[in-house]
């Protein structure tokens, strides 16, 4: 029953079971690739050019959807002063993490499996890798996604509570923790239900990062320097390139955008509800 207090809590427990996962999936690949059995290895790239550019992009804004988590560490961080040490702070440690987590299992699954690696990796080296490596994998994952769900949820999770509980009583009154617990329970079972039956994630990841991400972490932020500088010589380095990145992520905003419902499209064709259940 977490609050916006007590996210730092949860932020850093995200952080360790992200670590956990990625060690467990670089062992599981090494074990996998070096495994007699090993699956033959295909490193090139199938495809049109025309599929190849907006997988291409999808792959983009998938990867500016992962690594736009750092926005939560600004959102806390400027709450209390000074806020630009500590955003400075907390920006260095999650890009490392990020860095660390995200790359190493890239590089180790694609090395592992090639072209033919799916996007959860242990869906490939389940049958090569020990029964515990892929139970404490999975149990690391799902823990994961509770983390980030209570994160992520929370401005949902304050207005609901701010309209539903009795501010007379306490916040773990009877009262109070029953329409707490109904409510966010509601909340996170509907969001299963739909990403049960909706099962191409990826793609909704990549339209998420096209249409919201890319401009609320990379184009912005660029627009606000230039505005608030636009006095300042229009011909330094900084400026320039603040210029640029509006431009070049512009683009790959729209394309991006263009690209995810492309594959949404293909994907709805062979669309079936609930497939692991068939």
């Amino acid at each position: 029953m977490p609050s916006f207090h007590s996210l730092r809590f949860f932020n850093l427990l995200s952080m360790l079971l992200c670590l956990g996962f990625s060690i467990c999936a670089v062992a599981g690949s090494v074990i996998s690739g070096l495994a007699a059995e090993a699956p033959p290895k295909d490193y090139s790239l199938h495809g049109r050019p025309v599929h190849k550019m907006f997988n291409i992009f999808n792959a983009i804004s998938i990867m500016v959807t992962a690594f736009a988590n750092p926005i939560i560490v600004e959102i806390q961080a400027t709450i209390v002063p000074p806020a630009t040490k500590k955003v400075i702070k907390g920006l260095l440690l999650c890009y490392t993490v990020s860095l660390v987590a995200f790359f190493s299992v890239s590089i180790s699954g694609y090395w592992a499996f090639g072209n033919a690696v799916k996007g959860v990796v242990f869906d490939n080296m389940r049958p090569l890798v020990p029964s515990w490596l892929y139970i404490l994998s999975n149990a690391l994952i799902c823990l994961q996604l509770i983390v980030m769900t209570v994160v992520y949820l929370q401005p949902l999770f304050a207005k609901y509570e701010g309209l539903v509980i009795d501010a007379k009583k306490g916040q773990f009154s009877a009262r109070n923790a029953f329409v707490r617990i109904l409510g966010r329970s509601l909340f996170v079972s509907v969001a299963i239900l739909i990403a049960a039956m909706l099962p191409f994630f990826s793609d909704f990841s990549a339209l998420m990062g096209a249409f919201a991400f890319i401009p609320l972490c990379i184009v912005l932020p660029s627009v606000f320097y230039l505005s608030v500088f636009r006095k300042a010589s229009r011909l330094s380095c900084t400026y320039l390139v603040n210029i640029i990145i509006v431009v070049l992520f512009s683009i790959a905003m729209v394309i991006g955008v263009i690209a995810a419902l492309h594959q949404i499209v293909l994907d709805v064709n062979t669309y079936r509800i609930f497939p692991s259940s068939q």
